[in-house]
């Protein structure tokens, strides 16, 4: 059985760790329709960012599972890191000099990779691109009087 570990969030959307024996990653859900500017467009920009650092500094941020869509809203899951952040560890002086020497090249090489111009496709959320960033925009049109007609004919020949 699945457990669902409700983390802090965002305002707009809700963060959960789900917990399935040895199998651990974290969904992000938000409204498509609500506050949709603040809400899921900033959520989507976190999914492309995540993704365009997976492809240009692989292991240096959490590995995005799934995209998708549901009834209401969108989600991503993403890997669960279990590790303290980087301030905590400062905070409790729990470093030895050599760590933090080999975090700080080591964050200069990430630095340098990301200056990388190579791009990998992530095609799980192509259908999550295709409901927001085309059919939500063809629907939001529909509500202009002059458009619908017309709209609404496009609209039945991309569904058939």
């Amino acid at each position: 059985m699945q457990q669902v570990i409700t983390l802090k969030g965002g305002s707009l959307n809700s963060t959960s760790l789900h917990i399935d024996g040895d199998k651990k990653f974290v969904r992000k859900l938000i409204s498509t329709s609500a506050d949709r500017e603040y809400g899921y467009v900033r959520w989507y920009s976190q999914l492309k960012k995540l993704q365009r650092f997976n492809a240009l500094v692989p292991g240096c941020v959490p590995q995005v599972y799934d995209a998708g869509i549901t009834e209401d809203g969108a989600y991503f899951d993403i890997e669960y890191i279990d590790a303290k952040d980087i301030k905590t560890l400062f905070k409790e002086n729990a470093l030895t000099r050599y760590q933090t020497e080999r975090m700080h090249k080591s964050l200069w090489f990430t630095f340098d990779r990301l200056h990388s111009h190579k791009y990998a496709p992530n095609v799980s959320s192509l259908k999550l691109y295709f409901q927001e960033e085309v059919l939500q925009k063809l629907n939001d049109a529909k509500l202009l009087a002059e458009l619908k007609i017309k709209l609404n004919n496009f609209l039945n020949c991309l569904m058939k």
